[in-house]
């Protein structure tokens, strides 16, 4: 009995130890939940996590228990401007700083950034004048203002502060300098920038900085090449079509392929010079010559020369517009010449047909946050045939939207056209509906890939050829409309700052709603044509497109 007693003693003991032990650890685990400087922690790992609905939860917690730390507060600003409510965050830092002002200097940068991106430059630089006065020898503060200087376009303004914060810091120098070679790029003074920018990329070898400024000297020189009054372009290119349309000058309504395959070449060239040439605002005019030759269907040569003068607004990171008028005559014909046997087919002699166009082109393209960018066009033409052809007025509004990816060399687009051809005669007028999107993305090497999908939905005006059973319906049963899908890539690839070569392929598959029969023959017995064999689309085609071209700019 007595060994039982003690025995169940000891079990007693075990158990309430036991219990002890647990309870202990639950109110350490409580404390520790409880401790502000771990829900803080929390709260910032939740930040960086994106999650920043729990991030707030876990910091308003951690100021509820230790209330004067008011660094859990300065944080706290920083998840709300993350998110957006800039209103809260500027409440928190601006109390900070007229509590504190020198413990929390920081503040001022932060409230400085919301202002700046609120395009509220003078309230940025009076809290940069106050983080300046805290503190007279710290680089940032200097940098700071210069970069807000430059947004203003107050670059003397902007060179000084940046003199002074590479002056007060070498670190900081090549950032700085850096910055002044693209404030003197953007003041088209070339010479400096180029000089500037190579320094920085020689004396920090290795370092991102260099790496900018070395890639920044192309920009140097092409911007260079951009502002010149006279300029010089042109392409030639070799190709091959496995399906030549015929008629290329002709209304949509009436072209056929051919269902030919043959080679040809291609030469643009245009040579243009600006009357005024600003910065924001551009007036010149420009000449160009383009032609297309065939090696056997030399019929449908086409040779055009193309006037133009245009007008070109830019405000930096806003928008750009621009609008032109052009004159172009066409010509397409041409004849046979021992010169293509020897491989070329641009014979400058076509004279079959012939066509002049007036056409006014504004477009306004919009630059957007987060790199996206819209692109509204419009375009009216008046189209003078020299024959037979009557002759039409076309007008095509458009809208593009561009989106370059963060943090990756591509550039998205999707778009819609739409197209209407008004013809003196209704059998030759019709209008169109188009769709695209595609994608360019820059690779290694200096290459630059680019594809696109197309679909057009074309409509001819009083065109009644639908069929059925073979027999062509005595009432209208409606127009013709035809669908096309296209697909096009190329790939470019840059040799010298002047001299690039391009690879094109494109495929396009049409079909409409038109139906008839393959054969027909006079049924005398009933007085009318009988029809059989198979139904066919006589607007179904297919078409492939290869070439390869060097372009020039000068």
């Amino acid at each position: 009995m007595r060994q039982t007693g003690v025995f169940g003693f000891r079990c007693l003991s075990y158990s309430i130890f036991i219990v002890l032990v647990m309870t202990f650890a639950f109110i350490q685990a409580s404390v520790a939940q409880e401790n502000p400087m771990d829900l803080y922690v929390d709260g910032v790992e939740a930040f960086e996590a994106g999650d920043y609905d729990q991030a707030l939860v876990l910091l308003d917690q951690a100021i509820a228990l230790n209330p004067k730390n008011t660094e859990f507060k300065y944080f706290k600003a920083q998840v709300f401007a993350k998110t957006g409510e800039t209103d809260q965050a500027l409440a928190i830092w601006n109390a900070l700083v007229k509590q504190s002002p020198r413990e929390y200097r920081k503040a001022f940068f932060d409230i400085a950034a919301i202002y700046s991106r609120q395009c509220q430059y003078e309230k940025a630089l009076d809290v940069l004048e106050q983080a300046i006065h805290l503190n007279p020898k710290d680089p940032r503060a200097y940098m700071e203002v210069a970069i807000i200087q430059r947004s203003m376009e107050q670059y003397d303004l902007a060179i000084g502060n940046l003199q002074m914060a590479a002056s007060l810091d070498s670190k900081t120098a090549p950032t700085a300098h850096l910055i002044m070679a693209s404030i003197y790029l953007e003041r088209e003074e070339f010479d400096k920038a180029e000089e500037l920018f190579r320094q920085v990329g020689e004396t920090d070898a290795g370092t991102p900085v260099a790496d900018a400024a070395i890639k920044s000297l192309e920009a140097v020189e092409q911007t260079r090449q951009a502002r010149k009054a006279w300029y010089v372009n042109g392409q030639f290119a070799w190709g091959y079509d496995d399906n030549v349309t015929l008629l290329p000058l002709d209304s949509a309504a009436v072209q056929f392929p051919s269902d030919k395959e043959d080679a040809f070449q291609s030469l643009y060239a245009e040579a243009g010079y600006r009357i005024i040439n600003r910065k924001d605002f551009r007036l010149g005019a420009s000449f160009a010559v383009n032609t297309q030759g065939y090696q056997d269907l030399t019929e449908n040569n086409i040779l055009s020369y193309n006037p133009t003068a245009f007008v070109e607004i830019l405000k930096k990171d806003k928008y750009y517009f621009r609008f032109s008028y052009d004159y172009s005559y066409y010509y397409t014909g041409g004849q046979t010449r021992d010169m293509q046997d020897a491989e070329w087919y641009l014979l400058f002699d076509a004279d079959y047909s012939k066509l002049q166009t007036h056409r006014l082109m504004p477009t306004l393209t919009i630059f957007e946050p987060y790199g996206l960018s819209s692109v509204l066009s419009f375009s009216w033409m008046q189209k003078d045939y020299c024959d037979s052809t009557p002759d039409a007025h076309a007008y095509q509004p458009g809208l593009t939207q561009n989106w370059a990816l963060p943090d990756l060399p591509v550039v998205l687009r999707a778009g819609y056209q739409f197209y209407w051809e008004d013809s003196e005669v209704s059998n030759y007028s019709y209008y169109s509906h188009t769709g695209f999107f595609g994608a360019s993305c820059a690779l290694p090497w200096d290459l630059v890939a680019d594809a696109q999908y197309t679909y057009v939905r074309t409509h001819f005006d009083e065109s009644p050829q639908i069929w059925a059973d073979g027999q062509w319906y005595s009432s209208w049963v409606g127009d013709r409309k035809d669908s096309l899908q296209g697909f096009s890539a190329n790939l470019s690839k840059k040799v010298t700052d002047r001299v690039m070569v391009l690879v094109n392929y494109y495929h396009g598959a049409n079909d409409s709603n038109v139906v008839r029969k393959d054969t027909k023959h006079w049924d005398y017995s009933q007085n009318h044509w009988d029809y059989y064999g198979k139904y066919s689309d006589p607007y179904e085609f297919k078409k492939n497109v290869f070439s390869v071209a060097v372009s020039c700019n000068f």
